[in-house]
């Protein structure tokens, strides 16, 4: 075993393993706005197509309040690494046996 400490994160590698997570309210957002489009649309007509824009303003806001955020607390790490130290990882070669 081998143990290592992360002393920087980098902004471009940390947005792009954090996409993954970004996917799953973009889903649940695009459901409900489905949901309630179909809603509007029954109760309203056509005026209840309103929301798939309102969906794509929101997108892009959300897309840069969580890049916004995601890069913010990445410079913070950085940042406070060398006072408290970094995250330390265990790592197990797989490949021998211990």
């Amino acid at each position: 075993m081998k143990r290592v400490e992360v002393k920087k994160l980098a902004i471009g590698s940390v947005l792009k393993s954090a996409i993954y997570f970004y996917f799953i309210p973009i889903i649940l957002m695009l459901i409900g706005t489905i949901v309630v489009t179909f809603v509007l649309v029954a109760q309203d007509g056509a005026s209840g197509y309103v929301m798939i824009p309102a969906f794509l303003i929101g997108i892009v806001f959300y897309t840069g309040l969580y890049a916004g955020i995601i890069s913010l607390m990445t410079l913070c790490y950085n940042w406070l690494v060398g006072k408290f130290g970094g995250l330390v990882l265990t790592i197990v070669d797989v490949d021998t046996e211990e």
